[in-house]
């Protein structure tokens, strides 16, 4: 049932004619001038009509960018293991290996590149057409051993397996379709993307490096981003999600393979690879969690680590059941990804160091290659861990933002002083002790919440108990039926259950993960935790495969159970979480065909996001923040007093507390005099200053003089306002006055708004104990050990 690539001599001895070459890598500089020349983005984000070309050549473009990784770490297995053994292993697997591989090199190199300031555009296009060039070989013989292997299938194959397979092919195409079009071409992120993760994007491609910017906390979590970054140089800035898409094609590979591995000739892997693609697209969450924006931005690292933390169970699953090179070229693709994992998401590095340390107990005991191997794959994942903590260390002070409990006596608070970050750092430091203070309740619904979203069995229950219907017909072959499989199938189940084993490990290590770390902060793990999508589906789906691998089904059971019942179970998944998304879904899905087509522009698609949680007024493009922008124009600094007034416009620099540094002179703002802290202020290049008053306001310098209600028209005037949103600036002439009327208004915002800081003695947390401990440090005291930590 499933067409099984398998290197071909045919496709091993072709050539690329010269007018192929040219047609190969011309076609790729094109796409590249078409972004550098014409700069869409740019220079036509309010213009529709052209979107529909546009979006045509960001898909010819991720197909590109998609190859490029792909070959990249076909050259690094190559080196590993040997280019004949890599060769050796079925083109779809190999696509796949190679692109993991690939992502991992291009990742380290991308992290030297960002420290030595080498994001220049130039840079990147004089580094991808090279490779390019030198790829068109092999892309043509891959083209080669595709159709081989299609017509070798088609030829094994009776009319109606060959019918299935395509009905199959068609509904994966379709699955993939729909999500490159609502979340790889569609310009959409989600709140945190809006506010602060699309800004440090911006300052690293702006500014051609990966140090600490602005956007403070984003330094921690995305200056490992190098295979997106590379895709921005590239392209433009909606790159993020063009290569999440590819990463997700490559995760789909991979589920397919492990997914077949187990029985061959079924269409389970088909059903699994669909459902992962279809469920991807609208990725609400339930109660509490939907309320917080959902999942699956694929603007975020969290996208990349998903396929990535599935791929290590793969390559994982491949390496014990390969021998010899192939083995090692499934480890070193196994390990270079672990080093690469944390630089993703720190938690991935626990989830692969604690898996890797199971499998080598285990192994330890069976087979020692094997447990050498998984040893090798522990000490990968923690010296990219040790490299992350060292590296934030060494450039920031801090090994990391999370567990700031753990780092804080040997944080130097002189040097975060100096960065600007201190009261940030304090601040994340009291938000963090509170939230693991109060965690999620083991024993209050709360937790089987927590656990269902987490674990994505909100929308994959059903399919989840089909895969438990899976192990009982397995038992009823076996044990029941007392059907026994033949000599070659009893081999392959020998191996299967130490496949089976190992993802078994993995979902332990991660539930071991989920429980005493990621329901310490559920709605953070819970984005974290989208690789559980295409995992649930694996675990029933190879359920089913054991069931028909491990009894000798044959004639019409086979058909139930390769065929029936896996059609028959996807179909009742997709019905019910289209049912309970269908009145979000259906608008997202036109939103996304009009912006695809041309009737769009990228203006109207930021400020269209409808159907998408946790976002208000359904925009990314707030009108005043837009107002606002047309009347200081792009690049300037822009500091905003609310947290949604989001601003995806070219150039739009909305800082705004907690996410962005406002200056290391903060002290003098909060506390000083007007006066000084206007000074400041203008030193920093802070001249605009936006004030929502329809909005929750949650800016602890509303308790400063200089933004008082009582004394704010004394030094601020009027650049922009509706007469409810007012963007501010200092007085001088052509400036208006603020109208009692507006003050009236800020005044009853912040008494009205349940999360305005507290201006009393104490004052909020960020900054009263940000004072303490910035006075300590102006008394001498450098490290944590010498300083109280927030409580």
């Amino acid at each position: 049932m499933n067409v099984e690539s398998e290197p071909s001599a045919e496709g091993s001895r072709a050539r690329p004619s010269l007018i192929g070459q040219l047609a190969f890598v011309g076609g790729f500089a094109a796409v590249l001038a078409f972004f550098g020349l014409v700069d869409f983005y740019d220079a036509h984000f309010f213009e529709t009509g052209y979107s529909a070309l546009y979006n045509a050549l960001r898909v010819v473009f991720a197909g590109y960018f998609f190859w490029l990784l792909a070959y990249v770490g076909q050259v690094f297995l190559g080196a590993a293991a040997g280019r004949a053994t890599v060769a050796g292993i079925p083109l779809h697997e190999r696509l796949a290996l190679g692109f993991f591989a690939g992502a991992a090199v291009v990742t380290v190199v991308m992290l030297a590149a960002g420290y030595l300031g080498l994001y220049w555009r130039w840079i990147a296009v004089a580094a991808a057409l090279p490779v390019m060039a030198l790829s068109c070989r092999d892309f043509v013989a891959a083209c080669g051993e595709a159709r081989t292997s299609i017509g070798r299938f088609l030829r094994e194959s009776s009319t109606a397996e060959a019918i299935l397979a395509a009905a199959m092919v068609v509904l994966v195409f379709v699955c993939g379709a729909a999500l490159l079009l609502v979340k790889g071409l569609y310009p959409q992120g989600g709140h945190d993307y809006y506010q602060h993760y699309s800004q440090f994007y911006t300052l690293v491609v702006e500014r051609h490096d990966i140090w600490l910017n602005d956007f403070w906390y984003q330094y921690y979590y995305s200056k490992g981003l190098g295979v997106t970054f590379l895709g921005m140089l590239l392209s433009d800035a909606l790159a993020p999600s063009l290569v999440a898409f590819c990463f997700a094609c490559a995760g789909a590979l991979a589920l397919f393979s492990l997914v077949d591995r187990f029985c061959s000739r079924t269409v389970w892997p088909w059903v699994a690879v669909a459902l992962y693609l279809a469920l991807d697209v609208h990725t609400l969450g339930t109660g509490f969690y939907a309320a917080n924006g959902g999942w699956g931005h694929f603007q975020k690292p969290h996208e990349l680590n998903a396929p990535l933390l599935l791929g290590i169970l793969w390559m994982s699953v491949g390496m014990v059941r390969a021998t010899g090179l192939e083995r090692r070229a499934w480890w070193a693709a196994a390990a270079a990804c672990a080093v690469i994992a944390p630089y993703l998401l720190v938690i991935s590095a626990a989830i692969v160091g604690l898996f890797a340390v199971v499998a080598t107990v285990v192994f330890f005991f069976l087979d020692r290659a094997s447990a050498r191997s998984f040893f090798g794959l522990a000490v990968a994942a923690g010296c990219g861990l040790a490299s992350v903590l060292v590296l934030n260390y060494v450039t920031t002070s801090i090994p990391s933002d999370i567990g700031l409990e753990i780092w804080w006596p040997i944080i130097d608070f002189h040097a975060l002083d100096k960065a600007g970050i201190l009261y940030d750092i304090v601040n994340a430091a009291y938000r963090r002790t509170d939230a693991v203070a109060r965690g999620v309740s083991f024993r209050g619904f709360d937790m089987l919440d927590f656990v269902r979203n987490a674990s994505r069995l909100d929308i994959l229950a059903t399919f989840a108990w089909g895969g438990l219907a899976g192990l009982a017909a397995w038992l009823v072959g076996r044990a029941v039926l007392r059907r026994r499989a033949t000599a070659d199938a009893t081999a392959a189940d020998a191996s299967n259950r130490v496949a089976g084993a190992l993802v078994l490990a993995f979902v332990a290590s991660i539930g071991a993960v989920t429980i005493t770390v990621g329901a310490s902060e559920p709605v953070s793990y819970v984005r974290a935790s989208s690789f559980m999508l295409p995992l649930t589906i694996a675990l029933a789906a190879i359920a089913w495969q054991f069931a028909l691998a491990g009894a000798d089904w044959r004639g019409v059971g086979r058909i139930v159970l390769g065929a029936v019942v896996p059609v028959a179970l996807a179909a009742v998944t997709l019905v019910q979480a289209y049912e309970s998304q269908k009145k979000t879904l259906t608008v997202v899905m036109a939103t996304a065909i009009r912006f695809a087509d041309g009737r769009y522009s990228i203006f109207d698609a930021y400020r269209d996001q409808s159907g998408w949680p946790a976002l208000p007024d359904s925009t990314a493009i707030y009108p005043g923040m837009h107002e606002a922008w047309k009347s200081i124009g792009p690049g300037r600094r822009l500091w905003t007093f609310n947290v949604h007034t989001y601003c995806m416009l070219p150039g739009c620099r909305a800082e705004s507390h907690i996410s962005s540094r406002l200056s290391p002179r903060r002290t003098e703002i909060l506390y000083g005099s007007p006066e000084v802290a206007r000074k400041v202020l203008q030193e920093e290049g802070l001249h605009y200053f936006f004030i929502a008053t329809r909005r929750d306001i949650r800016d602890p310098m509303i308790c400063t003089p200089l933004f008082s209600p009582d004394t704010i028209r004394d030094y601020l005037g009027v650049k922009w306002s509706d007469g409810t949103d007012a963007l501010l600036t200092w007085k001088g002439p052509g400036i208006a006055p603020l109208s009692q009327e507006w003050v009236d208004k800020y005044r009853k915002a912040l008494k009205d708004s349940p999360n305005t800081p507290d201006c009393s003695g104490e004052g909020p947390a960020f900054s009263h104990v940000g004072r303490r401990i910035h006075d300590e440090v102006v008394k001498g005291k450098r490290w944590g050990h010498d300083i109280e930590r927030p409580k």
